[in-house]
């Protein structure tokens, strides 16, 4: 759960209603009609608006506010709506909204949230597959209840312990073809305690960790979890180390596991060598798949998976305005899902399971910084699968860069742009059952914000001024050129 903090405790706060999304080796675009860059957060004694306006038929509401923190706590409210309401089968909706309130005690601090979030996307695929079908049996609603909570101590407590209680869980709702199609239910919850005993900069930690995932869709399936992470933290002066071991019991499988990650300073911070051999287990459930891909139908699978990552590599910074990151591993899945587009209904996608799949990867990443006035930054990842149930790695891309760069002209005008790009990714055309490549990707967009008064302001954001009509998904086209306007009050 989240936990807002008090003033003297420091804390990045975030506006985003929690997700758990799978831990894919890449991060898909989403097919929305404005691709926002994320503002930053505001101080807390700021409350925020924004509403906008743009080109095709766009819409964004976004409201922020909270109490103010004080000695005794702070709570808040949380709303985003973004639209597109044109003629297109591409229309779509996601909103969220959030209360969340924190408690504060002399020793101890405990907070709480509930949301309620959803969309609208349609099923599309080329005109002469739909030209019989009606709209509304092509659209799928969806709809999330999302809650948890959070018990910890401030300061340690004798002998030098701390602890920390958390509950999070979420019911989610699907709909597909909401004219006359099929509801899927399901309901995630996790519970997690952590118990650590410090000695001096050292700490010792105990993790335990519950989860289950309920499944009703044409049958009731449940999933469950159960994590024991007992591990040890020592820092010196040349370097770190994080000793530890995952104990996993899933259903009727039982994995023990490492977590070890260590760094050591070869030259001060600029040059600094560090290595991982960590392990993650997940309930890959209908909410993260479709969090990936929007478009599954009634063909899915679910199942745990067990990842272990081993990477080795460099990193530094120099001067604190350069910072970077080079870095290359292999990662072993038990089971990892690809998206295949459905040969009984060309129009969805069916998420089936590759086991014991393997991902090399490289990764590197730079940045700058000077002061406030610029900001810029840059990444790519290169992946090879290794499949075993299937001939290629269907619907992920083998590499992606990004890069951004933020200038603030002064204290009124503040400028940005960002650029991400895809390889091409292996797809089936359901008709003919062939192998096909969706073509790589490239997508550039530009902002500012100009603020005309302390309080009151303008955005003006520009996406994908190439008009690059990309696929993400086979046959389901993105958008090209859009826009939007609007205004932005704080109090």
């Amino acid at each position: 759960a989240e936990v807002h903090l008090n003033d003297s405790i420091p804390v990045n706060l975030t506006y985003d209603i929690p997700s758990r999304k799978l831990n894919l080796p890449f991060t898909p675009g989403d097919l929305k009609a404005i691709i926002m860059s994320k503002d930053p957060t505001e101080p807390l004694q700021n409350n925020l608006v924004k509403i906008g306006f743009g080109y095709p038929s766009a819409v964004l509401f976004d409201i922020h506010v909270n109490t103010g923190a004080s000695k005794k706590g702070i709570a808040g409210f949380d709303a985003n709506y973004t639209g597109f309401n044109g003629k297109s089968l591409q229309d779509m909706n996601d909103y969220s909204t959030k209360a969340w309130g924190t408690v504060f005690g002399k020793k101890m601090m405990s907070g709480a949230y509930a949301g309620f979030g959803g969309g609208t996307h349609y099923l599309m695929s080329k005109p002469d597959k739909l030209m019989f079908i009606p709209k509304i049996d092509l659209r799928i609603p969806t709809n999330n209840i999302l809650f948890g909570a959070d018990v910890r101590n401030i300061k340690f407590l004798k002998d030098d312990f701390s602890y920390n209680f958390c509950v999070d869980g979420n019911y989610f709702t699907r709909h597909i073809a909401a004219g006359n199609g099929t509801l899927q239910t399901e309901l995630y919850f996790t519970t997690a305690l952590s118990l650590i005993k410090k000695f001096d900069a050292n700490h010792l930690r105990f993790d335990l960790t519950y989860s289950n995932n309920t499944y009703d869709y044409d049958t009731t399936l449940s999933n469950f979890r159960v994590q024991v992470n007992p591990s040890y933290n020592l820092i010196e002066d040349g370097g770190n180390a994080h000793i530890g071991l995952n104990l996993f019991a899933a259903d009727s499988t039982i994995i023990l596991a490492p977590d070890i990650t260590g760094e050591f300073n070869l030259s001060g911070d600029a040059i600094i060598i560090f290595g991982e051999a960590v392990s993650h287990y997940q309930l890959n459930n209908l909410f993260a798949l479709t969090s990936i891909n929007p478009f599954i139908g009634k063909q899915f699978q679910t199942s745990p998976d067990f990842e272990t990552d081993i990477n080795i590599g460099i990193k530094g910074s120099i001067n604190s305005n350069l910072m970077y990151s080079i870095n290359a591993g292999e990662a072993f899945h038990t089971f990892m899902n690809v998206y295949i587009p459905d040969t009984l209904n060309p129009v969805t996608y069916s998420a089936l399971i590759d086991t014991n799949k393997k991902a090399f990867h490289m990764h590197a990443e730079v940045s700058y910084k000077q002061n406030e006035r610029i900001n810029i930054s840059g990444s790519a990842d290169y992946y090879k699968y290794t499949t075993r149930n299937f001939t290629t790695a269907y619907g992920i891309p083998n590499a992606r860069i990004s890069a951004l760069l933020n200038y603030k002209l002064n204290n009124k005008l503040n400028l940005g742009t960002e650029l991400f790009a895809y390889s091409s990714s292996p797809s089936i055309n359901p008709i003919s059952h062939t192998n096909e490549t969706i073509k790589g990707r490239l997508d550039l967009s530009a902002g500012l914000t100009y603020n005309y008064k302390t309080k009151f302001g303008f955005f003006l954001q520009l996406n994908n001024f190439a008009a690059s009509q990309y696929q993400r998904w086979y046959s389901y086209t993105t958008y090209g050129f859009n826009f939007l306007a609007g205004l932005n009050l704080k109090f």
